[in-house]
Protein backbone atom coordinates (compact mmCIF):
# COMPACT_ATOMS: atom_id res chain seq x y z
CA UNK A 1 0.00 0.00 0.00
CA UNK A 2 1.25 3.50 -0.87
CA UNK A 3 2.73 5.64 1.90
CA UNK A 4 1.46 8.73 0.11
CA UNK A 5 -1.80 10.00 -1.35
CA UNK A 6 -1.59 9.24 -5.09
CA UNK A 7 -2.38 12.07 -7.50
CA UNK A 8 -3.14 9.84 -10.45
CA UNK A 9 -2.71 6.46 -12.11
CA UNK A 10 0.09 4.75 -13.98
CA UNK A 11 -1.33 1.83 -15.95
CA UNK A 12 1.21 -0.85 -16.77
CA UNK A 13 1.39 -4.23 -18.47
CA UNK A 14 2.41 -7.30 -16.45
CA UNK A 15 5.88 -7.54 -18.01
CA UNK A 16 6.79 -4.01 -16.92
CA UNK A 17 5.53 -4.24 -13.34
CA UNK A 18 8.85 -3.83 -11.52
CA UNK A 19 9.81 -0.62 -13.34
CA UNK A 20 6.29 0.79 -13.37
CA UNK A 21 5.90 0.38 -9.61
CA UNK A 22 9.21 2.15 -8.97
CA UNK A 23 8.11 5.00 -11.22
CA UNK A 24 4.76 5.13 -9.43
CA UNK A 25 6.48 5.50 -6.06
CA UNK A 26 8.81 8.23 -7.34
CA UNK A 27 5.97 10.13 -9.01
CA UNK A 28 3.40 9.55 -6.26
CA UNK A 29 1.05 7.65 -8.56
CA UNK A 30 -0.98 4.52 -8.05
CA UNK A 31 0.23 1.63 -10.22
CA UNK A 32 -2.51 -0.61 -11.65
CA UNK A 33 -2.65 -3.20 -14.42
CA UNK A 34 -6.03 -4.95 -14.31
CA UNK A 35 -9.04 -3.87 -16.37
CA UNK A 36 -11.18 -4.05 -13.24
CA UNK A 37 -8.91 -1.55 -11.49
CA UNK A 38 -9.03 0.85 -14.44
CA UNK A 39 -12.83 0.75 -14.40
CA UNK A 40 -12.99 1.22 -10.65
CA UNK A 41 -10.43 4.00 -10.28
CA UNK A 42 -10.27 6.14 -13.42
CA UNK A 43 -13.16 8.39 -12.31
CA UNK A 44 -11.45 9.10 -8.99
CA UNK A 45 -7.85 9.39 -10.16
CA UNK A 46 -6.78 10.67 -13.59
CA UNK A 47 -4.70 8.46 -15.84
CA UNK A 48 -1.33 10.19 -15.90
CA UNK A 49 0.91 7.60 -17.57
CA UNK A 50 0.36 4.42 -19.57
CA UNK A 51 3.40 2.19 -19.29
CA UNK A 52 2.87 -0.18 -22.19
CA UNK A 53 -0.80 -0.86 -21.33
CA UNK A 54 -3.39 0.16 -23.94
CA UNK A 55 -6.47 -1.38 -22.30
CA UNK A 56 -9.79 0.45 -21.88
CA UNK A 57 -9.23 3.89 -23.37
CA UNK A 58 -11.09 6.53 -21.37
CA UNK A 59 -12.71 9.77 -22.48
CA UNK A 60 -10.10 11.84 -20.67
CA UNK A 61 -7.08 9.63 -21.17
CA UNK A 62 -3.39 10.47 -21.17
CA UNK A 63 -1.13 11.10 -24.12
CA UNK A 64 1.89 9.86 -22.10
CA UNK A 65 1.74 7.46 -23.96
CA UNK A 66 -1.57 7.39 -25.79
CA UNK A 67 -3.49 4.19 -26.37
CA UNK A 68 -3.01 4.61 -30.12
CA UNK A 69 0.77 4.99 -29.83
CA UNK A 70 1.09 1.94 -27.60
CA UNK A 71 -1.06 -0.17 -29.92
CA UNK A 72 1.08 0.81 -32.91
CA UNK A 73 4.42 0.20 -31.22
CA UNK A 74 3.49 -3.05 -29.48
CA UNK A 75 2.05 -4.75 -32.55
CA UNK A 76 5.05 -5.78 -34.66
CA UNK A 77 2.95 -6.39 -37.78
CA UNK A 78 1.28 -2.97 -37.52
CA UNK A 79 4.59 -1.23 -36.82
CA UNK A 80 6.20 -3.03 -39.76
CA UNK A 81 3.46 -1.76 -42.08
CA UNK A 82 3.75 1.75 -40.64
CA UNK A 83 7.49 1.79 -41.34
CA UNK A 84 7.10 0.46 -44.88
CA UNK A 85 4.48 3.11 -45.65
CA UNK A 86 6.81 5.85 -44.38
CA UNK A 87 10.11 4.66 -45.92
CA UNK A 88 11.56 3.74 -42.53
CA UNK A 89 13.81 0.68 -42.42
CA UNK A 90 12.36 -1.93 -40.09
CA UNK A 91 11.89 -5.72 -40.23
CA UNK A 92 9.17 -6.74 -42.66
CA UNK A 93 6.63 -9.02 -41.00
CA UNK A 94 4.75 -11.30 -43.37
CA UNK A 95 2.19 -13.80 -42.06
CA UNK A 96 3.44 -17.33 -42.73
CA UNK A 97 0.08 -18.17 -44.31
CA UNK A 98 0.43 -15.31 -46.85
CA UNK A 99 3.86 -16.21 -48.18
CA UNK A 100 3.56 -16.64 -51.94
CA UNK A 101 6.89 -18.35 -52.50
CA UNK A 102 9.44 -20.33 -50.58
CA UNK A 103 11.60 -17.92 -48.57
CA UNK A 104 15.36 -17.70 -48.68
CA UNK A 105 17.18 -19.32 -45.78
CA UNK A 106 18.01 -18.34 -43.14
CA UNK A 107 15.02 -16.33 -41.94
CA UNK A 108 13.33 -15.62 -38.64
CA UNK A 109 9.92 -16.61 -37.32
CA UNK A 110 8.40 -14.20 -34.83
CA UNK A 111 5.21 -13.47 -32.91
CA UNK A 112 3.05 -10.38 -33.39
CA UNK A 113 3.62 -9.40 -29.75
CA UNK A 114 6.93 -10.15 -28.08
CA UNK A 115 9.45 -8.97 -25.52
CA UNK A 116 13.25 -9.20 -25.25
CA UNK A 117 13.51 -11.36 -28.36
CA UNK A 118 12.32 -14.45 -26.53
CA UNK A 119 10.08 -15.44 -29.44
CA UNK A 120 12.80 -15.51 -32.11
CA UNK A 121 13.29 -18.75 -34.02
CA UNK A 122 15.94 -19.06 -36.72
CA UNK A 123 14.81 -21.15 -39.69
CA UNK A 124 17.76 -22.52 -41.65
CA UNK A 125 16.20 -25.48 -43.49
CA UNK A 126 12.78 -26.92 -44.35
CA UNK A 127 13.17 -29.27 -41.40
CA UNK A 128 13.00 -26.30 -39.01
CA UNK A 129 9.51 -25.35 -40.16
CA UNK A 130 6.71 -26.61 -37.94
CA UNK A 131 2.98 -26.84 -38.43
CA UNK A 132 2.28 -24.70 -35.37
CA UNK A 133 3.88 -21.72 -37.10
CA UNK A 134 0.67 -20.95 -39.01
CA UNK A 135 -0.14 -17.97 -36.74
CA UNK A 136 3.40 -16.56 -36.81
CA UNK A 137 5.34 -14.22 -39.07
CA UNK A 138 8.20 -14.57 -41.52
CA UNK A 139 10.94 -11.95 -40.97
CA UNK A 140 14.02 -11.77 -43.23
CA UNK A 141 17.36 -12.09 -41.45
CA UNK A 142 19.30 -8.81 -41.68
CA UNK A 143 23.01 -8.83 -40.72
CA UNK A 144 23.99 -5.85 -38.59
CA UNK A 145 27.23 -4.52 -37.12
CA UNK A 146 26.05 -3.35 -33.69
CA UNK A 147 22.86 -2.56 -31.80
CA UNK A 148 21.86 0.39 -29.64
CA UNK A 149 19.01 1.45 -27.42
CA UNK A 150 17.93 5.08 -27.48
CA UNK A 151 15.94 6.44 -24.56
CA UNK A 152 13.65 9.16 -25.87
CA UNK A 153 11.70 11.32 -23.42
CA UNK A 154 9.51 14.34 -24.14
CA UNK A 155 11.16 15.50 -27.31
CA UNK A 156 14.77 14.66 -26.54
CA UNK A 157 17.21 11.77 -26.82
CA UNK A 158 18.42 11.36 -23.24
CA UNK A 159 20.68 8.28 -23.36
CA UNK A 160 22.13 5.83 -25.87
CA UNK A 161 23.33 2.39 -24.81
CA UNK A 162 25.27 -0.23 -26.74
CA UNK A 163 24.20 -3.87 -26.65
CA UNK A 164 27.07 -5.97 -25.33
CA UNK A 165 27.64 -9.71 -24.83
CA UNK A 166 27.91 -11.41 -21.47
CA UNK A 167 30.97 -13.40 -20.37
CA UNK A 168 29.57 -16.68 -21.71
CA UNK A 169 27.78 -15.41 -24.80
CA UNK A 170 28.27 -17.38 -28.02
CA UNK A 171 29.53 -14.64 -30.34
CA UNK A 172 29.06 -16.83 -33.43
CA UNK A 173 25.29 -16.91 -32.94
CA UNK A 174 23.72 -14.24 -35.18
CA UNK A 175 20.94 -13.04 -32.85
CA UNK A 176 21.76 -10.45 -30.18
CA UNK A 177 18.91 -10.81 -27.70
CA UNK A 178 18.82 -11.12 -23.92
CA UNK A 179 17.72 -14.70 -24.46
CA UNK A 180 21.18 -15.35 -25.89
CA UNK A 181 23.19 -13.37 -23.37
CA UNK A 182 23.20 -9.87 -24.88
CA UNK A 183 22.21 -6.78 -22.88
CA UNK A 184 22.22 -3.01 -23.24
CA UNK A 185 25.00 -2.13 -20.83
CA UNK A 186 27.66 0.19 -22.21
CA UNK A 187 26.74 3.82 -22.56
CA UNK A 188 27.65 4.98 -26.05
CA UNK A 189 29.72 8.13 -26.44
CA UNK A 190 27.11 10.81 -26.92
CA UNK A 191 29.24 12.85 -29.34
CA UNK A 192 30.22 10.10 -31.78
CA UNK A 193 29.21 10.94 -35.34
CA UNK A 194 27.91 7.44 -36.02
CA UNK A 195 25.02 8.00 -33.62
CA UNK A 196 23.89 11.28 -35.19
CA UNK A 197 21.73 9.48 -37.74
CA UNK A 198 20.23 7.32 -35.00
CA UNK A 199 19.29 10.40 -32.98
CA UNK A 200 17.72 12.06 -35.98
CA UNK A 201 15.76 8.93 -36.85
CA UNK A 202 14.45 8.55 -33.30
CA UNK A 203 13.31 12.17 -33.17
CA UNK A 204 11.60 11.84 -36.55
CA UNK A 205 9.76 8.62 -35.75
CA UNK A 206 8.76 9.78 -32.27
CA UNK A 207 7.01 12.77 -33.80
CA UNK A 208 5.32 10.61 -36.44
CA UNK A 209 4.01 8.08 -33.91
CA UNK A 210 3.09 10.54 -31.16
CA UNK A 211 5.56 8.87 -28.80
CA UNK A 212 6.17 10.81 -25.59
CA UNK A 213 8.67 8.44 -24.00
CA UNK A 214 10.15 5.05 -24.76
CA UNK A 215 13.16 3.12 -25.98
CA UNK A 216 14.13 2.66 -29.61
CA UNK A 217 16.02 -0.55 -30.34
CA UNK A 218 18.10 0.00 -33.46
CA UNK A 219 20.99 -1.59 -35.34
CA UNK A 220 23.48 -0.39 -37.94
CA UNK A 221 23.16 -2.18 -41.29
CA UNK A 222 26.53 -1.88 -43.12
CA UNK A 223 25.12 -2.90 -46.52
CA UNK A 224 22.54 -0.12 -46.40
CA UNK A 225 24.66 2.35 -44.40
CA UNK A 226 21.55 3.10 -42.39
CA UNK A 227 19.94 2.25 -39.08
CA UNK A 228 17.11 -0.23 -38.84
CA UNK A 229 14.52 0.11 -36.09
CA UNK A 230 13.83 -3.27 -34.52
CA UNK A 231 11.07 -1.90 -32.29
CA UNK A 232 9.93 0.90 -30.01
CA UNK A 233 9.38 -0.19 -26.42
CA UNK A 234 6.73 1.91 -24.64
CA UNK A 235 7.46 0.18 -21.32
CA UNK A 236 11.25 -0.16 -21.19
CA UNK A 237 13.02 -1.78 -18.28
CA UNK A 238 15.07 0.81 -16.40
CA UNK A 239 18.10 0.62 -14.14
CA UNK A 240 18.57 3.01 -11.23
CA UNK A 241 20.22 5.64 -13.41
CA UNK A 242 17.64 5.68 -16.22
CA UNK A 243 14.84 5.41 -13.66
CA UNK A 244 16.04 8.68 -12.15
CA UNK A 245 16.09 10.32 -15.58
CA UNK A 246 12.56 9.18 -16.42
CA UNK A 247 11.34 10.24 -12.98
CA UNK A 248 12.76 13.75 -13.21
CA UNK A 249 11.43 14.36 -16.71
CA UNK A 250 8.00 12.72 -16.37
CA UNK A 251 7.42 14.63 -13.15
CA UNK A 252 7.06 17.74 -15.31
CA UNK A 253 3.91 16.44 -17.01
CA UNK A 254 2.06 15.07 -13.99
Amino acid sequence: MEKYKPTGLIIYNPESGITAKKLATNLKLKAIKNDESIIALHNRLPIKIRYGNSHLKQQHDTKYNSVETILLCSNSFAFSNFCQNNNIISPIYTPITRMEKKPDFPFLVREKYHRAGKDIQIIETDKDLKTQMATKFHVPFIPTKYEIRIHYILGNVERIFLKEPGPNTDLTYPIRSSNFGWHYKGQAHQDENRYTKARELALQVAEMTGLQFGAFDMAWVPQMKKYIIWEINTAPGLNNHTLEIYTNLLRKII
